[in-house]
């Protein structure tokens, strides 16, 4: 058999995609006559039908499932491609557009970044921050290229997406100097009715700290809740409670916000993500940055 024409494959796949022969004629830009005419081509050459008719709907038959299967696979490839190459070849240099989760640590962020920096010519980089569900949606709308995320990514209706473990580490807890010398003391059991800076409730990672307290039968006193990390630390400079955060950027957060630490929590564990619509890493910066974060930042 020989190769197919894949522009017929293609239009073969929109159909199947969108419902119609008609609503895959609008989206491509196209006569209906133009694409079903393509379409018996294809499969006369393939020998099987593709289509059949159940009263008013086109239904794919086994040859139509099978070739959507795959043809998902070739043409999600070639537009992966596509928005890779235009990042590559864009004027100034290559560029990638990163979604980061608001409950991520800026820490973090820009450890898990600072590779792109480091490459000659460095990367631009531009940075979109918000909730996950909204970053998913734009990312599935390849408007962002990848996401930064504490959790995995929450099930959206827009497409499938990936997620790639850059790592995890331990969680630490850290507060300014004369109360972090005074938690250190008994600690873990310090914790119980200190003064405590937590991210709302709107972060995953609150949940599991909360159970974490919980099991160790301590009750802290929550003197302030907050949905930016950098703004928890500020306040906890002042010195009017103690935070949690990952061991990964302690030595970051301790000369940035002038605060010590004090204890570990004992198993748990504080876990990042790249998210992508692609199993593969196949964009050259989303390699970079994966390798360095799994081999540096959490080793």
């Amino acid at each position: 058999m020989r190769q197919p024409n894949y522009t017929h494959v293609h239009y073969a796949w929109a159909v199947i995609k969108h419902g119609s022969v008609a609503a895959a004629a609008r989206k491509l830009h196209l006569a209906p006559q133009t694409i079903s005419g393509q379409i018996k081509l294809l499969e006369t050459q393939l020998g099987c039908p593709l289509f059949e008719r159940r009263g008013k709907q086109l239904v794919p038959t086994d040859g139509g499932r099978l070739l959507a299967y795959y043809a998902e696979t070739i043409f999600s490839s070639g537009e992966e491609f596509l928005a890779a190459l235009r990042g590559v070849a864009s004027p100034g240099g290559a560029s990638i557009k990163v979604g980061v989760s608001e409950v991520v640590p800026k820490t973090v962020t820009w450890q898990v970044l600072a590779p792109l920096f480091e490459r000659e010519p460095s990367y631009q980089i531009t940075c979109h921050e918000g909730t996950l569900q909204y970053l998913i949606d734009e990312l599935a709308s390849n408007r962002l290229d990848l996401v930064l995320a504490s959790s995995t990514a929450p099930p959206s209706g827009r497409g499938k997406t990936f997620n790639h473990l850059l790592g995890e580490c331990g969680i630490g807890f850290f507060a300014a100097p004369t109360l972090s010398r005074r938690l250190a003391r008994n600690f873990p059991e310090s914790l119980d009715h200190a003064p405590m800076l937590m991210t709302t409730d709107r972060s995953p990672n609150r949940n599991v700290l909360e159970a974490w307290l919980e099991s160790a039968g301590l009750t802290p006193k929550i003197v302030g809740e907050f949905d930016d990390s950098a703004l928890l630390k500020t306040f906890a400079r002042q010195g009017v409670g103690a935070f949690a955060a990952p061991l990964a950027v302690a030595n970051e957060i301790c000369k940035q916000y002038g605060v010590r630490q004090f204890g570990v929590a004992d198993g748990l564990k504080a876990r990042f993500y790249a998210i992508t619509t692609s199993r593969l890493v196949r964009h050259p910066a989303i390699a970079l940055l994966t390798e360095h974060a799994r081999a540096n930042l959490f080793r």
